[in-house]
């Protein structure tokens, strides 16, 4: 029992009262209150209702998961104990089988990609050899370019030196047309006369030209045979691009028609191994759900019977609490009619219910009223006091006798009705301040209220105040009036 829900039969807000029956609280919380307010409820009843809701549960709980194993087995159409045991073997031995082929393809695809790799390396060393000869015979070629160059300069130099020696202005006397006919080898061919030097720059410029005919020829050799050379090496490029090649289409092949067509092989053997797994789960479940089956049919009568004995102890203990209740709320429905009669004569019936403790006046239940104001307050005020009248009459009621009233005279009217009303209010009010149980111990009462309607007793001690003072007397005054 919390404070929150024991609060209503506490404090009466000035706001509930004129509106609704004990503070707004729904009917399942004025139950579980009101059994604990008259004693009825006590913590031997409440273990044996906590226990006997545990038994039904636990009963409930088993009933319905047979009727849905039951329900499952029967849409599912599955076959017997025997038979799902013969299939999970069967389905055991196959998935073995094919666990083992799996485990084989995936070692044949694994050697398979070994030999991939290998040939990959072959291409990879191919396709290296072939970048080291397209780089020998760029290089070839380059030397080649340069010999020819040379040979080239040579062969002009030697071809400026042969033309050197027909050169007309070698003579030292004349330039004019030249005629060989009649001249001797000593004779210019120029000026036609004798030259005695003739012959001797003759045999100089031989011995001049032989060393560039000597170094034309080593050029132009050199240059053909870097010509070849560079021939020879474009076509080791030409043979390493068809190794290139060859292994790049012997991967392509090897890839497509044996590596594919493996893995497919383990895929597949690895899909049915799944498969077969999924089956094995699915039929040890239903195996399962067998077992279970057969435990809970074993069980339910036994739970059953437990949950049977469990209600007829709480049953045989709830029926003297709701005695106990009974004569409780008999008692309570007498003072609330004297207290609403000491109010309204016109009052001539007042029940409260031991079933939910809501009160009916005059045939008419409290939230029945359509008409709000001073007769609803008198009625809540009326029943609280009328509660602790029953629980001076029975001490085992642990009714505090301490109420909180927050203007239990709002809406009260100047006429002989009203004045009686609010006198017989505040009579009740400090009939419960005053009062005294055997052990001396007092009741005390809290209304606040713009201003009693008679004169206060003895017992009754008035405190005034204002909204600008503060309610509270000691604390500082209130800098604002607030309504």
């Amino acid at each position: 029992m919390t404070l929150d829900l024991l609060v209503p039969w506490l404090y009466a807000r000035q706001r509930d009262l004129p509106n609704d029956y004990l503070g707004r609280q729904s009917k399942e919380q004025r139950t579980a209150v009101g059994r604990v307010l008259l004693g009825a409820d006590d913590v031997t009843v409440d273990g044996l209702r906590q226990e006997f809701s545990a038994r039904k549960k636990e009963w409930g709980s088993a009933k319905n998961r047979v009727k849905r194993i039951l329900r499952d087995r029967e849409e599912r159409d599955l076959p017997s104990v025997e038979d799902l045991q013969c299939r999970g073997e069967q389905w055991a031995a196959q998935h073995g089988q094919e666990a083992l082929k799996a485990q084989k393809a995936g070692v044949d695809l694994s050697n398979l990609h070994s030999q991939l790799a290998a040939l990959q390396k072959k291409a990879s060393r191919a396709e290296e050899a072939r970048r080291a000869a397209g780089v020998a015979a760029d290089d070839r070629e380059r030397t080649a370019r340069v010999l020819e160059a040379a040979a080239a300069e040579a062969k002009g130099r030697l071809a400026g030196l042969r033309e050197a020696a027909t050169d007309p202005s070698l003579c030292p006397t004349c330039v004019r047309a030249l005629d060989l006919t009649g001249l001797s080898e000593d004779d210019c061919p120029v000026c036609r006369r004798f030259d005695p030097d003739r012959r001797q720059r003759a045999e100089e410029f031989e011995r001049r030209m032989f060393p560039a005919q000597q170094a034309a020829e080593q050029s132009r050799e050199a240059a053909k045979r870097a010509v070849r050379a560079a021939d020879e090496a474009r076509g080791r490029v030409s043979d390493a691009e068809r190794v290139v090649v060859e292994a790049a289409a012997a991967v392509r092949a090897f890839t497509q028609d044996v590596i594919a067509p493996q893995q497919q092989v383990v895929v597949e053997a690895e899909a049915a191994v799944r498969e077969l797994a999924a089956r094995l789960e699915q039929n040890a479940e239903h195996l399962r759900e067998v077992a279970e089956l057969t435990e809970l049919r074993e069980r339910l009568p036994r739970l059953e019977k437990d949950k049977e004995t469990a209600e007829a102890t709480y049953t045989t203990a709830r029926q003297d609490t709701d005695l106990m209740v009974k004569q409780g709320t008999d008692r309570w429905s007498r003072h609330a009619l004297r207290r609403m009669q000491a109010c309204d004569p016109e009052v001539h019936t007042v029940s409260i219910s031991p079933e939910d403790f809501s009160v009916t006046i005059n045939g008419k239940s409290f939230d029945a009223r359509v008409v709000a104001g001073h007769g609803m307050t008198r009625a809540n005020v009326s029943v609280l006091l009328a509660l602790r009248d029953a629980a001076r009459e029975v001490p085992a009621m642990p009714v505090p006798q301490f109420l909180i009233v927050d203007g239990p005279f709002t809406g009260l009217g100047e006429g002989p009705e009203d004045q009686r009303s609010g006198n017989a209010l505040l009579d009740g009010l400090t009939d419960l301040a005053t009062f005294e149980d055997p052990s001396g111990a007092g009741g005390q009462v809290i209304i606040a209220c713009n201003e009693l309607p008679g004169t206060p007793g003895p017992a009754v001690r008035e405190i005034r105040t204002s909204l600008a003072d503060g309610v509270i007397p000691g604390l500082p005054p209130r800098e604002t009036t607030t309504v």
